[in-house]
């Protein structure tokens, strides 16, 4: 009976330590979705700032493509389309996102230079945006082409203009990039006009966690990205696993260091008890000897009054 009563609280102790290992586990676990969220979102950050200066550098290239265009615009004075289109050709091939190039005069009686076809909307459109202009560039959604962009300038860039010109840009090919990190299906992004009417939107389309226009002058499309972490990616199998090793590790080795030193506590108690009770014992025998002693001097005591 005895010993079964022992076993009950040895039972409740190592049931104890268990549910103290666990909580550990878990706790480091926790953390370690935590860093691992923090390093994502700092991933993110980094990725979408170079994304963010590579489109900002591309968009400034065209307004010197612009600048380029409407000098030869001037200078041939309608009469020399072929200068024009040969110009624009090497444009697009050298940037392959401006894949359209437009000449549309203010005056609807002559004909446009394109290359590729442009219909009446898309002649009126650019006629309206550049005569609605007051020197700087028009930006509009492209009428007929999910994903692009109109970039419109008015050719000379003055009140007597005579002539509207227009980049047709592909938002995709802006927002190219190098890495595989926009490839994956966790990161999305989003390049929105000024008023709203967004270019290209891919992956997630949450709130945005990274939002930042471009660095144009001209061309201040806003760069939204975002991305979305799944339990694999805020708990690698292999990384958990190491966190729980290592947790076990040091529990472990607390728990025999704790083991030992009660074992020491537990020895230097035993000694003093022993030395206690030989110090115990030792009083004990004094008094026996000297209650001895009395008994044998009352017992001598008497004879020796009697005679």
């Amino acid at each position: 009976m005895k010993t079964r009563t022992q076993s009950i609280p040895r039972q409740l102790t190592i049931r104890r330590q268990h549910f103290l290992w666990l909580g550990l586990v878990i706790l480091g676990v926790a953390a370690l979705a935590f860093v691992q969220d923090r390093l994502h979102l700092s991933e993110l950050e980094r990725e979408s700032a170079a994304l963010h200066r590579a489109a900002s550098q591309r968009a400034g290239q065209h307004d010197a493509h612009l600048t380029a265009l409407s000098a030869i615009a001037v200078a041939g004075e309608g009469q020399r389309s072929d200068l024009f289109l040969g110009v624009a050709a090497t444009i697009s091939r050298f940037y392959p996102r401006i894949d359209e190039v437009h000449l549309v005069p203010v005056d609807p009686s002559r004909s446009s230079v394109s290359t590729v076809p442009l219909g009446p909307e898309g002649s009126e459109l650019i006629r309206a945006a550049a005569l609605g202009s007051t020197g700087a560039p028009v930006l509009l959604p492209h009428p007929t082409r999910d994903g692009f962009y109109l970039l419109v300038k008015r050719s000379p860039n003055n009140d007597t203009a005579t002539n509207a010109l227009a980049l047709g840009i592909d938002a995709g090919q802006l927002l190219a990039g190098d890495g595989e990190f926009w490839s994956g299906e966790n990161a999305g992004l989003r390049l929105v006009l000024p008023d709203g009417h967004i270019l290209i939107g891919t992956g997630e389309t949450g709130r945005a966690q990274y939002s930042r226009p471009l660095g144009s002058a001209s061309q201040p499309l806003l760069l939204e990205t975002t991305a979305r972490f799944g339990i694999l990616d805020l708990l690698p199998p292999l990384r958990v696993i190491g966190v729980t090793v290592a947790i076990s590790l040091l529990y472990l080795i607390a728990l025999t260091g704790l083991r030992q030193r009660g074992r020491t506590r537990a020895a230097e108690r035993e000694a003093e008890l022993r030395t206690m009770e030989a110090q115990l014992s030792h009083a004990t025998r004094v008094n026996a000897m000297g209650e001895m002693a009395s008994g044998m001097a009352h017992e001598l005591t008497q004879p020796l009054t009697a005679i």
